[in-house]
């Protein structure tokens, strides 16, 4: 089988061929496009999405597209510990291993609020989200023998570094800098996972999409800053098809760096803040403990 992924890469054997992928936020944007993506080719798309509604219909479209194509939905919150505990609870007595996991969910806010168990929302879904999903679901991962972890990222954390003394933004919140500071997250998550688990049995990479035209820069919480995201984000953004091709990439390719960074189909090097170790296992330590 020959798979291609763009007029200019093509793989013999694609990684994801035959394998059973989850999809957080898959139906819509980047999430959605990739399961379109890999949906010919996989064994089973599973969509973990926020809305049954939203979910069903994404997989009557992937179903059209792709009529021999097996999708799945369950329902979660991902900024929900409990709803999360339940998706995972599920997925466990469904199914008995796990391939490839992609945490895509997630958002900018610009205005400060809370998820159900008192976190500030954005750090709450968009790396407590990947932390605590990833951590249910750790078992059907490594049942698998050989899967990934890839995490949706941004090039939006090169602008920030983690401020442990208010993790939870409650001094200070301004709805870009929080944002970058959980797509840094995401990396420090990616690589201390890459250091915790078997890397022949799983391997992680986090990626930058790039800036994409979707519903994911909507809320502007009538702010300046968030007026003026949203503005840049339909001006200058990239279509979702476009921003599903490193996923999708990541997906595919025979083999990415465990504990790499990827952008635009490339292995590149993050922020300095992002290689830091340390960062990293106090992040991971302070995560723990709130899961």
């Amino acid at each position: 089988m020959t798979v291609m992924l763009s007029a200019d890469v093509r793989y013999t054997v694609s990684f994801a061929a035959g394998k059973r992928i989850i999809i957080t936020g898959g139906n819509s944007g980047i999430g959605f496009e990739t399961a379109r993506n890999l949906s010919r080719e996989a064994k089973e798309i599973i969509l973990v999405c926020r809305s049954r509604e939203r979910a069903e219909q994404a997989k009557e479209t992937l179903t059209a597209c792709s009529p021999r194509a097996a999708v799945s939905v369950f329902i979660a919150d991902l900024s929900s510990p409990d709803s999360i505990r339940k998706a995972a609870e599920a997925l466990g007595r469904t199914y008995d291993s796990i391939d490839i996991l992609i945490n895509n969910a997630g958002g900018v806010f610009f205005r400060r609020k809370e998820t159900v168990d008192g976190l500030e929302y954005t750090f709450g879904l968009n790396h407590m989200g990947y932390f605590r999903f990833t951590m249910g679901i750790l078992p059907l991962l490594e049942a698998s023998g050989n899967a990934r972890v890839l995490n949706v990222s941004s090039l939006a954390h090169e602008f920030a570094a983690m401020n442990f003394d208010d993790l939870q933004h409650e001094r200070s919140y301004r709805g870009f800098i929080v944002y970058a500071r959980s797509k840094l997250a995401n990396i420090l998550f990616t690589r201390e996972l890459a250091r915790r688990t078997d890397p022949g049995k799983i391997t992680t990479a986090a990626f930058h999409p790039g800036l994409i035209k979707s519903n994911f820069a909507g809320d502007t919480g009538r702010t300046v800053d968030g007026v003026i995201f949203h503005a840049v984000a339909l001006v200058f953004g990239e279509t979702p098809e476009t921003g599903a091709v490193t996923p999708t990439y990541a997906a595919r390719e025979p083999e990415i760096l465990n504990g790499g960074y990827y952008a635009n189909r490339r292995l590149i090097r993050p922020s300095r803040h992002a290689l830091d170790d340390e960062a990293a296992k106090k992040l991971w330590e302070i995560s723990e403990a709130l899961a």
